[in-house]
């Protein structure tokens, strides 16, 4: 036959995200990795408000970077996060805190980028909506 079983020239991925999500509470691994929602209504009364990233092959020195859009346009902007060491899997994270009122209600788009030596390996982008 003229076809081949192997594919050809596989990309090699040097990391990055599995998926990325807004949530109303900072999540933790265990909970990721049994298919927390990404994209869930968050709660206008949330205490927190971040966006977090389910990263592989993470090396230190690699850097997680992000910003929010919500209703009102910019809500949280490139914040930097340098990762200290080297992990297979990694659960970066980042927002806002709560302070007295509630989140804006509305739509929230978020986009994370892992950057590894001054170019950016991978971006991902969510949204999700803050609910009454």
């Amino acid at each position: 036959p003229d076809e081949d079983l192997w594919l050809p020239n596989i990309p090699y991925a040097p990391g990055g995200f599995v998926r990325i999500g807004l949530s109303g509470t900072i999540p933790e691994i265990a909970r990721v990795r049994a298919d927390f929602p990404s994209d869930a209504p968050i709660p206008a009364t949330s205490d927190v408000l971040v966006v977090w990233g389910h990263g592989y092959t993470v090396k230190a020195g690699d850097i997680v970077e992000g910003e929010i859009y919500g209703p009102n346009g910019l809500f949280f902007e490139g914040e930097q996060t340098q990762m200290r060491d080297r992990k297979i899997i990694a659960l970066p994270y980042m927002g806002r805190s709560r302070r007295d009122a509630p989140w804006p209600v509305g739509d929230y788009t978020a986009t994370l980028r892992l950057i590894r030596d001054g170019v950016v390996i991978d971006e991902e982008q969510v949204s999700a909506t803050v609910v009454d």
